[in-house]
């Protein structure tokens, strides 16, 4: 099982070289998913032991639960703004502007 995993990690570099957006592109939307999931928690419940533990009042769970949401989404934008670029330099240019 681990020469397996081992054998299918080779095949990952040999596949994509030592560029590993995709990686970190996953990486990246997993992030931003738990941000906002952890913020629509905070709202539905704002009693929770971390709220309760961590956080002075509900005024503040509410804050907090937003601004997670938000910077959740500002990161899946940056992820997708990101990977949409990617796709696009497939090509370079050399100085004179010509396709190469």
């Amino acid at each position: 099982m681990l020469k397996n995993l081992i054998e299918n990690v080779k095949l990952f570099f040999v596949n994509y070289g030592s560029n590993t957006t995709l990686v970190f592109t996953i990486v990246n939307a997993m992030m931003a998913l738990s941000y906002s999931i952890l913020g629509v928690f905070l709202i539905l419940f704002p009693d929770s032991y971390f709220a309760q533990n961590f956080l002075p009042s509900k005024s503040y769970v509410y804050s907090l639960a937003v601004l997670l949401i938000i910077y959740g989404f500002y990161r899946a934008w940056r992820v997708f703004k990101k990977f949409k670029d990617d796709d696009d330099d497939d090509e370079y240019e050399y100085y004179d502007g010509k396709k190469g």
